[in-house]
Formats: structure tokens, C-alpha cells, sequence
């Protein structure tokens, strides 16, 4: 995921051939760089064979960017170049439009715990903004969820309220979602920049005792520290319909005075404020985006507002962008079928400036 001067990687593929020897537990495990910067980075190696654990320790799932289920490693080592056991990886769905991309993975690598469980994330980049990583554990019974985040030397964790701030005078965000109840604290941990080589280094850590299925939500933002802005908020825009059908998760991230609205939903038709769809995921800032106002959905075929259609489509498509400018409203699609009313779009997102309060309920359709 990259748009120039921002790079996000995700590790969605296989553990590594054969044996993977020189694999590590890392599924679904991201690093960020930013203006050449390493933010979020991968341990290293450091050593093949040692007295003190180091081998393990380095390629555990712990010390990479991902989700840690009771303190258990995602492969289990068998000696220092096999394993005894490996995930199932899977990267379910990428689509990568002119303002977004957005990513679906899945591993299976906690099915030895007593209750398996299935770990799932998506990453929403809203390209030039940020990224929003979205943690689903799949299972039953109670566990002990774990997310990491490492740094290399020279960002240390400032105020216990997810700011990084760099040396070179980059500022990292990484904010969980207002009120989900996970507890976070900075460690002392090390990072391995070459082989033989350890430094010590900075590790973000958040927590929390969890009934499954359950879902933990981070966003990460990098900007410049230099005139730095206010603290963004990430919070939940809806109470959670944990029915089936229409069930819809919708989050709120408040930025440099630009709402980011997200929705993820299940399959079905749903209702959330103004909008009324059938989409998998929804997205819409409201007119305070330097960029336009923007809307985006993803495996749709109709989006509404106030009952009046906006995209309508007789075949879902996979993603379609509308974007206002000063000629009109810019559409980048990935069907030739869809159909917008211009109109109808500028009145549904000049309706929804300034005006958050409006989208704080949920009903099913």
C-alpha cells in the first residue's frame, strides 16, 4: 500500500518453501515507512543458534506487527531452521482504487489452542491520511489478545496516548479506538539491524482478556512533527448490531478538522444515518477534505442517501469512487454499468458537513 511518500507491507503469504527455515511467525504482521523512514519495522534476525532463546524470541509472533493469541507463536519452531507446525495464510480480498486500498487477510495459525480460533485483519488506507487496521478473532471461549507494534531505535512512546514521535521529526499516531478497553503500555524490547546485531528499541503494546469472537481497532497516522496538528480522535460512530444480516460496524476518525467515516458491513442491506446500502465497506469525508468530498464503496450495487439514489448498478461491482471537483463529480469505477446522480451525491454529503451527530444510529432494513 503506497501512495509516494507513504509504504505499508503486509505479510500475506506463505510462512516460507519447504521446511521455511528462514521463515518467521509473522502472518498478517505490517511495517510502515514514511519519507524514508522506518516507523513500523520487522525485529531482524539477529542469530541462527544461540544459548539464550534469542532464534525464537526474535522470530516469534511477539516481536512482529501483528495479533497474539495467549501468548502463543503462530508456528511452533522445531529447531532453528523448522517448524513444527505453520498457518494457513490467506489473503481474502485486494482492491486498490485512486484513493483508497483496501486489504482482507486471514490465518489459522492459533487452530492447536484448546478452542481454535481464526484471526483476521482488514487495513483500510485512505491514501495521504492513514490507515485503519481492523482485528477480527473468530472463535469461542475467553483468551488473552495481544497487538504489537515496534519501532526501531529512536521513536519512543510519549503522554500513553499512542504518539510517536520520531528524531527526524516524524510523528507517528498509533491510536486504538476511544473506549474499547484494551490496556497499553510502552516496553523496553530490541531490534536486530544486522546479523549478530541487537539495539534496543521501543514497543507499543495493547491488551486485553477477551470473550470471543471479539475485534480490536487501531489507527495509524503518520504527518510531520514540525507545527505538529492536535491529537486526532478515533472513535466508534455506532453501536454495534450484532445480527446477522445488516450487521455493520462503523467507525469515526476526526483529523485536521476532516470527518472519516468508515463502515464495514456483513452481507445484506443496511441502513446507518442518511446512507442506506448493500456495500461491504463505505467510506465518505465530508466537505472539509482538501481533497473533495469523497465517497467510496466497495461490493455494491446501489448506495443511498435520504432514500434517494446516489450509485445504482443492476451487477454488484467491485469498488466505485465519487469525488466532487470545481467541473463536477468525478467517478472512477470498476464497472462500465454504474449509473450516479451528481446531484443527489452533492446534497447527501453538503448535508452531512459539520453534522456528526447525524449518523450515531443504526437500524436494519
Amino acid at each position: 500500500m503506497c501512495d509516494g511518500q507513504q509504504q505499508l507491507v503486509v505479510d500475506a503469504g506463505p510462512q516460507g518453501a519447504d521446511t521455511a527455515g528462514h521463515g518467521h511467525a509473522d502472518a498478517l504482521s505490517i511495517a510502515l515507512n514514511s519519507r524514508k523512514r522506518s516507523l513500523l519495522t520487522d525485529p531482524g534476525t539477529f542469530e541462527y543458534v544461540g544459548a539464550h532463546g534469542d532464534r525464537d524470541r526474535f522470530r516469534g509472533s511477539r516481536a512482529h506487527n501483528t495479533l497474539v493469541a495467549d501468548g502463543s507463536d503462530q508456528a511452533l519452531p522445531r529447531g532453528p531452521f523448522s517448524w513444527s507446525t505453520v498457518p494457513a495464510v490467506k489473503a481474502e480480498g485486494w482492491i486498490s482504487g485512486e484513493n483508497f486500498d483496501l486489504f482482507v487477510g486471514s490465518h489459522d495459525g492459533y487452530r492447536c489452542l484448546p478452542n481454535p480460533l481464526l484471526h483476521r485483519r482488514y487495513i483500510f488506507f485512505r491514501k495521504k491520511h492513514f490507515w485503519l487496521v481492523r482485528d477480527q478473532v473468530i472463535g469461542m471461549g475467553r483468551y488473552q489478545l495481544e497487538q504489537f507494534w515496534h519501532f526501531p531505535p529512536g521513536l519512543s512512546s510519549s503522554h500513553g496516548n499512542g504518539s510517536i514521535v520520531a528524531e527526524s521529526g516524524v510523528q507517528l499516531w498509533v491510536l486504538p479506538l476511544e473506549n474499547q478497553g484494551w490496556a497499553e503500555e510502552t516496553l523496553q524490547d530490541e531490534w536486530s539491524p544486522a546479523y549478530g546485531r541487537k539495539e534496543r528499541s521501543a514497543t507499543l503494546r495493547f491488551s486485553k482478556s477477551a470473550v470471543l469472537p471479539a475485534e480490536f481497532s487501531t489507527l495509524v497516522m503518520p504527518c510531520s512533527a514540525k507545527g505538529a496538528e492536535d491529537s486526532p480522535r478515533f472513535v466508534r460512530a455506532n453501536e454495534s448490531n450484532e445480527r446477522a444480516e445488516g450487521a455493520i460496524h462503523a467507525y469515526l476518525c476526526k483529523s485536521a478538522g476532516v470527518d472519516h467515516y468508515m463502515v464495514f458491513a456483513e452481507r445484506g442491506r443496511w441502513t446507518f444515518g442518511q446512507w442506506s446500502s448493500d456495500a461491504a465497506f463505505l467510506y465518505w469525508s465530508d466537505a472539509g477534505a482538501k481533497d473533495g468530498r469523497l465517497l467510496i464503496c466497495c461490493d455494491a450495487s446501489y448506495v443511498e442517501a435520504n432514500h434517494k439514489r446516489i450509485i445504482t448498478s443492476k451487477e454488484n461491482f467491485l469498488r466505485c469512487e465519487l469525488t466532487t471537483t470545481e467541473e463536477g463529480v468525478h467517478m472512477v469505477s470498476s464497472a462500465e454499468n454504474v449509473v450516479i446522480d451528481e446531484r443527489e451525491f452533492r446534497l447527501a454529503i453538503s448535508q452531512n458537513e459539520g453534522n456528526s451527530e447525524t449518523c450515531s444510529g443504526v437500524e436494519k432494513k
